[in-house]
């Protein structure tokens, strides 16, 4: 005797239903990374092409980062920039993962700032300063006074490069397509659909 086609129908649909939490968590896990790392990225171009909206260097500072021979004196928060990707602040932020929580975060390196010395005779050396990466990320992200009593504007890269991927990730709000793509996968167990899944949160 054949099967009743509705049950087997109904059966299918509770297997494939049993799957979609573990597939939405990999994927929602995996559009977490993409957003961390699209920080990340947003905050190294956003200083090395200088399209923040950062506070700009006063002439002084310019002038000073042009006699260490910096590649682009007049960017903020440059300096050595891609010239030595250790211990630069354009460098700094890493993407780190919370195993347990299955989350991202994005954070300064556990690493010192390095800085240019020239010497009496001309010599440009690259040597690691006493200051650590993550202090430096908060001089510059909220400010500070220096001992000279000057002011040190904040220029808040990190998150300026955050808000601007939030606006471009708006532009791209996948919500009603992710829910197409479930239905089908549920409904018809279209495996094309558990593709665009991915896709759209991964």
């Amino acid at each position: 005797m054949a099967g009743n086609p509705r049950s087997v129908s109904q059966t299918a649909i509770y297997k494939r239903l049993q799957r979609l939490p573990k597939l939405v968590e990999d994927a929602i896990e995996a559009s977490a990374r993409r957003d961390a790392e699209g920080v990340i990225e947003r905050f190294h171009d956003g200083i090395k092409e200088d399209k923040l909206g950062l506070v700009p260097l006063k002439e002084p500072t310019i002038s000073r980062k042009e006699a260490l021979d910096l590649e682009k004196p007049e960017s903020p928060l440059y300096a050595l920039g891609d010239e030595f990707v250790q211990g630069t602040f354009a460098n700094m932020l890493e993407c780190v993962r919370d195993g347990q929580a299955r989350r991202y975060a994005v954070r300064p390196r556990d690493e010192y700032h390095y800085t240019v010395k020239v010497s009496p005779g001309g010599e440009r050396t690259i040597v690691r300063t006493k200051l650590k990466l993550k202090d430096l990320f908060e001089i510059h992200e909220y400010g500070c006074t220096l001992h000279s009593g000057a002011r040190l504007p904040p220029r808040p890269a990190l998150r300026y490069a955050y808000e601007k991927y939030l606006r471009e990730r708006a532009k791209l709000d996948p919500a009603k397509k992710v829910r197409d793509a479930i239905r089908k996968f549920v409904k018809d167990g279209d495996e094309k659909a558990l593709v665009k899944i991915r896709e759209r949160l991964g």
